[in-house]
């Protein structure tokens, strides 16, 4: 159970940070919606989302887009400027200009056939009469003056197709608004500082004009309207005159009969208007679209027309994303099918008709009209950042917006069920693989399927204008899962292999170690496994211990040591014995270790070790043997180097014992005998890790390898059956020089055991006993 846990341990890991990435989300869109906020106030996501769109649209802008033929724009630059300041039009004016220039552009583009206008410049006030600003003008033989604004708006109202720009808390003077077609609004709503979208309409509170006109007559504070009693009430706004009463009529409206007025349009005292983007409100003209009773859904507005129908799709705030298709740049150069024009040449045709000159061509012709500043300085323009531009006039909105009205080409963004989807189809991926396979082979393929879909959102959007979101579903689907499960694997499972380094180190070989800490799963806590299990025996140990320990004591008596200096005497025998035994083991435990085989333990001057575990080895009972051979030979070879040793020191015991002095000791020489045994088994973790734990292995196939090693002798190998059939199997050259023996019958074993004898010696040459040289 602990396994499994430490298995699934990363997964969640990832799905917890997934899940709590699309709740973060799901929560910033809903509290977002409730509370109407724009988009400047949103996470982190939606800045870098926000990021990788304006990518997109400069990626489309590349490629051949759709453009209307009949839009058209009148720039009012900084050479406009200079050439009304000039005179070369008979009058000369700085900014702002009189309002009756404005007027003289209608009207000649009212002359040449312009499906409309839209003037992209407030005119929240009226200016005052001044001889300086009149135009005069002879009409059926007379000479008639009028003032600015009242030729503006007598223009206006006699063009019947002028749209003027409105922003929140800034409508037109009431002498503009009512002479005009419809208000449009130029509201620019960026983006962390970029304008990417727009809202479709707002609604703008809207005077009665009777109030507007008596607004400074009668002192009037037009924000303090109050109905009472069928009376529209409004407060002085000096504060020193008494409030003024207006009657309404039944229906709410203003009753103007009292101030000797006849009223065509009766209108309420205040009422809300919907005023629509400057950019849909020329595009509907053009399509012949209703605007007064639009179908508002949530997503969607259709407009229906006498002709054609349109939907115009709203992401989850409500707003309308632009197309930006259009730059500036290119439209000022006239690398577009829009067609451009100056204010200055307007009035120069204008001009030209007044005096009975009709121009040879009418460019404006069936053509949606903007006209707008782009003059340099401060207060002359609105410039701010688009997704195609850092810095541009951003009257170009309105071209942008009427274009996709008009060629029927909408950015759609995909809803927010979709992106959680792709997030946690994402985030499921991410999770498998990195669970699954090893880190680089995760990270590889999570990068090429990031790839794969960011070059599938961006074909979506040049070819269908659809946005489909790239930050959530691959930061928070792909790549947090990813480097929170890599990361939960360096800090915790960094935690188990050192765990697994301390276990092994000491008992395997350093590539067996390396090999057990890049697996990338381990049965550690328990598994059965075909093995092959080995223990060899140190032969004589016993009796050498047993002589070693009279001739000590014969030593204590023979030179009367007091019982502290017999106890350092006793130690010193002591270590030596365990240096003789260590030299043994030692050289059996490196060849163990060689054949990468697993030193289990030592029971006594006996040594247990096995192959096939803790990592596969198909081979196992082949590399046993082979241990086992290397084992003996590495012990033979030792057994005759102590050999030769002892006879120097015979030879120096017979002088030394000549001259009276003690001889040295004669180096011990021992044997082993080897077990070997092939079958299934228990491998596993035994004990804890507050006491001591152990890699160890437990069966009735052990019991048969302990068994077989006891009755093996000196210096001989003895294998079971099972050994000896996978070296016939696996390494036929090593099993033809194994002998069969009689089968024996071990204790526990109810049935005999077929042995063999692993003849490893190439020579017949016995061993030489050690109890006729282990001492002198």
């Amino acid at each position: 159970m602990k396994s499994h846990r430490r298995k699934i341990a990363p997964f969640l890991v990832g799905f917890s940070v997934l899940l709590l990435v699309c709740l973060l989300h799901l929560w910033g869109s809903f509290t977002r919606s409730s509370s109407g906020s724009d988009i400047a106030t949103l996470s982190p996501i939606e800045r870098l989302e926000a990021i990788t769109y304006d990518a997109r649209v400069r990626l489309a802008a590349r490629f051949p887009t759709a453009i209307s033929s009949n839009l058209a724009v009148v720039f009012i630059d900084d050479a406009a400027f200079r050439r009304v300041n000039s005179g070369e039009l008979g009058f000369s004016y700085l900014w702002p200009w009189p309002r009756f220039l404005y007027g003289k552009a209608v009207r000649e583009l009212k002359a040449q056939g312009a499906t409309a206008v839209g003037i992209d410049i407030l005119f929240a006030d009226s200016y005052p009469d001044s001889e300086a600003t009149a135009v005069t003008e002879v009409r059926n033989g007379l000479e008639i003056v009028t003032q600015s604004d009242d030729f503006f708006a007598e223009s206006l109202k006699t063009s019947g197709q002028v749209i003027l720009a409105a922003e929140e808390g800034a409508l037109p003077h009431p002498k503009f608004r009512n002479a005009a077609m419809a208000l449009g609004s130029v509201q620019s709503n960026p983006d962390f500082g970029v304008l990417r979208r727009v809202r479709p309409f707002s609604f703008q509170t809207v005077v009665h004009p009777k109030l507007e006109e008596l607004r400074v007559a009668l002192d009037l504070n037009l924000d303090s309207g109050q109905v009472t009693n069928g009376v529209y009430v409004l407060q002085s706004a000096s504060g020193d005159a008494e409030p003024v009463k207006f009657k309404l009529r039944a229906d709410g409206t203003l009753d103007l009969t009292e101030l000797g007025e006849v009223d065509e349009r009766p209108q309420p005292p205040v009422r809300p208007e919907r005023v629509w983007n400057l950019g849909i409100a020329l595009a509907a003209q053009e399509l012949g679209l209703d605007l007064t009773h639009p179908i508002v859904r949530r997503g969607s507005i259709t407009l229906k027309g006498e002709k054609t129908s349109l939907t115009l799709p709203l992401d989850k705030d409500g707003m309308f994303l632009v197309d930006w298709s259009l730059k500036f740049d290119t439209i000022a150069r006239g690398k577009t099918a829009v067609h451009v024009g100056d204010i200055v040449s307007l009035l120069l045709h204008d001009k030209a008709r007044e005096q009975g000159e009709i121009p040879a061509e009418a460019p404006f012709k069936d053509r949606l009209v903007l006209i707008g500043s782009t003059a340099t300085g401060n207060n002359y323009s609105d410039l701010g950042a688009t997704p195609l531009e850092a810095q541009a006039p951003l009257m170009t909105k309105h071209l942008n917006i009427a274009n996709s009205i008009l060629t029927g080409r909408f950015i759609q963004r995909a809803p927010v069920w979709l992106e959680l989807l792709l997030t946690i189809a994402f985030g499921a991926l991410a999770a498998s693989l990195t669970w699954r396979s090893r880190v680089l082979v995760a990270f590889a393929v999570i990068a090429l399927t990031a790839v794969a879909y960011i070059a599938a959102a961006c074909l979506l959007y040049v070819q269908a204008r659809y946005w489909l979101p790239i930050v959530l579903p691959l930061g928070g689907g792909l790549a947090l899962p990813h480097f929170s499960m890599v990361t939960y694997r360096l800090l915790f499972e960094q935690r188990e292999r050192r765990h697994v380094t301390d276990v092994f180190r000491r008992i395997v070989s350093p590539a067996v170690v390396n090999d057990l800490i890049s697996a990338e799963s381990l049965a550690l806590g328990g598994a059965r496994r075909e093995i092959t299990i080995y223990f060899a025996d140190v032969r004589g140990f016993t009796e050498f211990t047993d002589h070693a320990q009279a001739l000590a004591e014969a030593y204590v008596r023979e030179h009367n040591l007091d019982s502290k200096a017999a106890e350092e005497y006793y130690n010193v025998q002591a270590a030596e014995m365990l240096n003789v035994v260590n030299t043994y083991l030692a050289t059996i435990a490196d060849v163990i270790k060689k054949h990468n085989g697993t030193l289990d333990k030592y029971i006594g001057d006996c040594v247990m070790a096995f192959w096939g575990a803790p990592t596969d080895n198909p081979t196992h009972a082949v590399a046993c043997v082979r241990a086992a051979i290397e084992a003996q030979e590495r012990l033979l070879a030792l057994n005759s180097a102590r050999i030769e040793t002892n006879r120097q020191r015979t030879r120096l015991n017979e002088m030394r014992l000549g001259s009276g002095r003690p001889p040295v000791p004669l180096l011990p020489i021992l044997t082993v005998g080897t077990g070997i045994n092939t079958g299934p088994a228990t491998v596993g973790l035994m004990g804890s890790d507050a006491h001591i734990l152990n890699y160890t292995v437990f069966g009735r196939e052990v019991n048969v390898a302990a068994r077989l090693e006891g009755i093996s002798g000196k210096s001989r190998i003895i294998i079971s059956e099972a050994t000896f059939k996978h070296l016939l199997r696996d390494d036929p050259a090593l099993a033809a020089i194994c002998a069969p023996l009689e089968p024996v019958h071990v204790k526990g074993i109810a049935a005999s055991v077929n042995i063999y004898e692993v003849r490893w010696q190439k020579s017949a040459a016995p061993v030489p006993d050690q109890t006729s040289i282990a001492v002198a």
